[in-house]
């Protein structure tokens, strides 16, 4: 935070996973976030809040997760089991249109920003977020994982696309709606791995009811952040060819 101070920025990305935020059933604690919120404050910064929970990087990593939902596979199922994988825990895919997992989710969420809300009138309207990002590389489990990881679908065989950009949506758009619907208005956003054969899908997102901003990673990885405060728009960033493209529709 103080490095970032002294730079002409003046926003920064923080992440938050749902295990530290939920660590037993129906139990907060919101002292890393407390953390983030009173360091933003000291350095006059605004806060991005990457929010970690059961769809980071095209899969389900069990160290963003509660353990009641982890250890707990008959009520919130897996669609496949994989592998260790060091800091992360253990690497699965979580069947994303289940509803209890996704109702324990937002309620996280929900709690998360209304807590800020809290932070927010305790500290003179001081308005320390700005953006929730919500999923981390959303396009990589359709585009990757499923052929990578031979993801089964509905009818038993490879999962279909329609099906894997399905389950993106679904989770994105219930995710967006815990933001959207919480006392504390934030703009959500969703970011994308890379630029390429993605416009389609850029634009189903940015038909979501829930959805304000998206964003994609350039191919040399440098990447799309959007720093404006004031900016109450609903945004697509497309980057086609390294050349942006940017819509714009009020809200």
């Amino acid at each position: 935070f103080a490095i970032t101070a002294e730079t002409s920025l003046n926003t920064i990305d923080v992440s938050l996973m749902w295990s530290l935020i939920e660590p037993k059933f129906n139990e907060y604690d919101f002292t890393e976030l407390d953390y983030f919120l009173n360091y933003a404050k000291k350095y006059n910064l605004k806060l991005n809040i990457e929010w970690f929970g059961s769809f980071t990087d095209g899969e389900t990593r069990t160290g963003n997760m509660p353990k009641y939902i982890s250890e707990n596979p008959h009520t919130y199922p897996l669609i496949i089991d994989l592998y260790d994988y060091a800091n992360y825990g253990h690497v699965e895919i979580i069947n994303w249109a289940n509803e209890n997992l996704l109702h324990r989710e937002q309620l996280a969420l929900y709690a998360t920003m209304n807590y800020i809300y809290d932070w927010n009138h305790q500290n003179d309207l001081y308005n320390p977020v700005v953006m929730v990002q919500l999923g981390q590389g959303v396009d990589r489990f359709q585009r990757w994982r499923v052929a990578q990881l031979k993801v089964p679908g509905k009818d038993g065989g490879l999962m279909s696309a329609s099906e894997a950009w399905g389950l993106a949506n679904n989770y994105i758009n219930k995710m967006g709606q815990a933001v959207k619907y919480s006392k504390y208005k934030a703009i959500t956003r969703s970011e994308f791995c890379e630029q390429n054969a993605v416009t389609n899908y850029v634009r189903d997102i940015y038909d979501l009811d829930d959805m304000k901003v998206v964003l994609t990673i350039l191919s040399d990885s440098v990447g799309a952040r959007v720093k404006e405060a004031g900016m109450y728009f609903k945004t697509v960033h497309l980057y086609v060819r390294n050349k942006k493209i940017l819509f714009v529709r009020n809200r």
